[in-house]
């Protein structure tokens, strides 16, 4: 568990704070009594440096540790079909942050937020020393590698600057407040959404993308936050994993689902 008030009186950015994970994380912080600037897109435009510059200089006071979680994708076959919108967005984002936290609060905690899907694509197993040998899948390739250049933006801020960082990768994630709508969710609320509604229409089938094999290591939201919060106050390594070293079968997760649901179809 986090470590009990190290968070209380702290001043904290969350970028990306409307999302899944950001929305837990700032709930989270504000119960520690920490004082937190939560940000999402209809606030300011992360792609603007003009704009987050001048944002910036309102800091204050600055803030003791940065959450960027900000990031712009969907779901599904949406990385196959934007690849350039993905990489000049997201690049845009995270060099304005960066640049942002080294100007504006250079004794900043910064945490850069990763993804999985930056692990080559031919692991499978994701070990910290692995993310650089070998290109990523590519059907995220382009999205993929916006998360590796900002790890490789933390790590060289740091070397050049001396400011402290540490880039967490996350998995698959689910819980209360998840996305279920299929245009926006992950596998896990995809499928709770598509056996709940078969369950209640009373449908014999359900349709369930791909053969059953590939595998997902899932992640409750609460456990995400322990971690994420933990390797904000502990950890000195320059990447991290958050995860349960337990991967979980798409069939293995859809029949489990089918099952909490009390679907009985095929």
């Amino acid at each position: 568990m986090p470590e009990a008030g190290h968070w209380s009186g702290k001043s904290v950015l969350v970028t990306g704070g409307t999302g899944f994970v950001g929305r837990h994380l700032t709930r989270w912080l504000q119960q520690e009594g920490a004082q937190v600037a939560s940000v999402g897109s209809r606030d300011i435009d992360l792609t603007s440096t003009d704009e987050v510059m001048r944002w910036a200089r309102g800091w204050d006071p600055a803030p003791a540790a940065i959450f960027h979680l900000a990031v712009w994708a969907k779901p599904g076959a949406f990385a196959l079909h934007h690849a350039a919108e993905l990489f000049q967005i997201n690049t845009m984002i995270n060099a304005n942050i960066l640049r942002a936290w080294h100007e504006r609060a250079p004794r900043a905690r910064f945490i850069g937020i990763g993804s999985s899907c930056a692990y080559p694509g031919h692991l499978i197993r994701m070990a910290e020393d692995e993310l650089w040998n070998g290109e990523p899948h590519a059907s995220v390739w382009a999205y993929a590698m916006t998360k590796r250049m900002l790890c490789a933006g933390q790590r060289a801020y740091a070397q050049q600057y001396g400011l402290d960082t540490v880039h967490v990768i996350s998995t698959t994630l689910y819980g209360p407040g998840d996305h279920f709508d299929e245009a926006s969710s992950h596998v896990v609320g995809a499928l709770v959404d598509r056996f709940a509604m078969a369950h209640a229409r009373g449908d014999r089938q359900v349709v369930v993308w791909g053969n059953g094999t590939q595998r997902r290591e899932c992640v409750y939201i609460d456990d995400q936050i322990d971690g994420l919060l933990l390797a904000a106050e502990r950890c000195r390594d320059a990447v991290i994993n958050i995860g349960t070293g337990v991967s979980h079968s798409i069939r293995e997760i859809a029949e489990t689902i089918a099952r909490l649901c009390g679907y009985r179809g095929e």
